[in-house]
């Protein structure tokens, strides 16, 4: 059996990518895991990056525009939205 990584970016980890290596590079590597289906950013992350104009910014959207399936909705998951309530119901219980 072999394992699949799948890599979740947050906004942070997109924005410090940007920050240490060429846009082209990332564009290029994202490319490749969304090809896979190894790599995916949550909805909100994508909100986030798309306030800035940037190469943040830029190389999301390119990578959206050819793999829109790398973007995670939890409107397109009822098991998602059903987790989302869940979360939010115990986020003060358990912090």
């Amino acid at each position: 059996m072999s394992t699949r990584c799948v890599y979740v970016l947050d906004t942070a980890a997109i924005i410090d990518l940007h920050h240490n290596f060429r846009a082209r590079s990332i564009r290029e590597a994202f490319a490749q895991l969304a090809k896979r289906n190894s790599l995916l950013l949550p909805e909100g992350v994508v909100r986030e990056i798309r306030r800035k104009t940037d190469d943040a910014q830029s190389t999301v959207e390119h990578l959206l525009k050819k793999h829109p399936g790398a973007e995670v909705r939890f409107s397109r998951n009822p098991c998602l939205q059903g987790e989302l309530r869940r979360i939010e119901r115990q986020y003060g219980e358990r912090i």
